[in-house]
């Protein structure tokens, strides 16, 4: 299958935030308390500490999916499609499931990213932006690649 430009840049993006998820993670082992938050109500807030030594996980669990995601990518042929495949399809369907999991790629590691942000603020005492919203921006990143991949797999492709 050939991958676009698109594809391409989707590619560099994700891995160019797992890479970053990998820096925050050197850089928050070296500046971060001892005690850090290590799990958020549905407003962002702290109802949790535990120890520096957690960090690990964020990186460990989002660059584990990153790579098994990026294992999946190269093989449509084995994914379990909302709609019959045949040729007529086959080419359309691939891409937009490699599409699917790029995004996912990209918006795993920007989650975690936005969480090492979001302890950073809390253990730094900085308000940030995200404050009040880092539920909402978490479950956006987690849940919106799918409805937008269903619709544009059972709308027919312009002619």
């Amino acid at each position: 299958m050939n991958r676009s430009k698109f594809d391409k840049g989707l590619e560099w993006l994700s891995r160019a935030a797992a890479l970053a998820c990998v820096a925050y993670f050197i850089y928050a082992m070296n500046v971060f308390p001892e005690k850090i938050p290590v799990h958020f109500n549905g407003a962002g807030e702290p109802d949790r500490m535990g120890g520096r030594s957690t960090l690990w996980l964020n990186v460990v669990i989002p660059l584990g999916l990153w790579l098994l995601l990026s294992y999946l990518q190269r093989r449509p042929s084995k994914f379990n499609y909302a709609v019959p495949i045949h040729e007529g399809n086959q080419q359309r369907q691939y891409q937009l499931a490699y599409r699917l999991l790029g995004f996912y790629k990209l918006n795993i590691a920007l989650a975690a990213l936005l969480l090492f942000w979001n302890v950073q603020g809390i253990c730094m005492n900085v308000p940030h932006p995200s404050e009040g919203w880092f539920a909402l921006m978490m479950l956006t990143l987690v849940i919106m690649p799918l409805p937008i991949y269903l619709f544009l797999t059972y709308r027919e492709p312009k002619k």
